[in-house]
């Protein structure tokens, strides 16, 4: 059966480090998870949560340093409005798979140092301006979904830094990025990128450094 918890009992989770195995979790009425698993070390099965409310928003670092958590599904998830996940799993080294079909906000920092996670399927992000280091530090990462929404993004400052397992640069749209500083540094098995429409941007400095001998083919479609 489910545990229903209320605002004041997200706290405990942020210090229980003891915490390995998650109930089935139903927080009905809460608008929000801020820090509910913060710094849980230790846990790693996560059941899907449910808020149990139709206006139900995410705020930052609901699973960050929560390094133990191997697989995340908020897809029952009621979440209708805008959701704020900076950082929101920042620093899950044993992160492998998530399920997410909320509209995130605010991207950056989400999957920073989750250093096992080998693809990123694509989830809403259509009103997300800042991409910053987004997947920085994803060294298995292979795979990334052309399908990110990223025709509202400005900053992608090291969105892919350090992202040495990522061959193919996926289709985003960096139409209006002005921030590319350092975007794809350290991906050090890059063979493809594609077309890339940076008109807008302002900096771009040091956009592809270190990305390795690998890199043979750099297309930069100025439209």
């Amino acid at each position: 059966s489910k545990q229903i918890y209320d605002t004041w009992s997200f706290n405990k989770f942020t210090s229980d480090l003891n915490l390995r195995i998650f109930p089935n979790v139903d927080i009905s009425g809460q608008l929000g998870l801020n820090g509910m698993f913060k710094g849980c070390s230790n846990l790693i099965n996560l059941p899907p949560l449910s808020i149990g409310t139709d206006s139900g928003t995410l705020n930052a670092s609901e699973f960050a340093r929560a390094s133990g958590i191997e697989e995340v599904d908020l897809t029952s998830n009621n979440l209708n409005q805008e959701n704020n996940f900076q950082n929101g799993f920042n620093g899950c080294s044993f992160l492998k798979r998530y399920s997410i079909t909320a509209k995130v906000s605010n991207p950056s920092y989400m999957f920073s140092g989750c250093c096992s996670l080998t693809e990123a399927p694509d989830f809403d992000t259509s009103t997300a301006s800042a991409f910053t280091e987004m997947f920085s530090g994803c060294s298995s990462l292979a795979y990334v979904s052309d399908d990110f929404d990223t025709s509202s993004g400005t900053n992608f400052y090291r969105c892919f830094y350090n992202c040495s397992s990522l061959e193919n640069i996926p289709s985003w749209n960096l139409r209006n990025g002005t921030n590319l500083q350092q975007l794809f540094a350290g991906c050090s098995s890059i063979k493809n990128v594609p077309p890339l429409v940076i008109t807008a941007a302002t900096n771009s400095t040091n956009m592809f450094q270190n990305s390795g001998s690998n890199l043979t083919e750099l297309r930069r479609n100025n439209i």
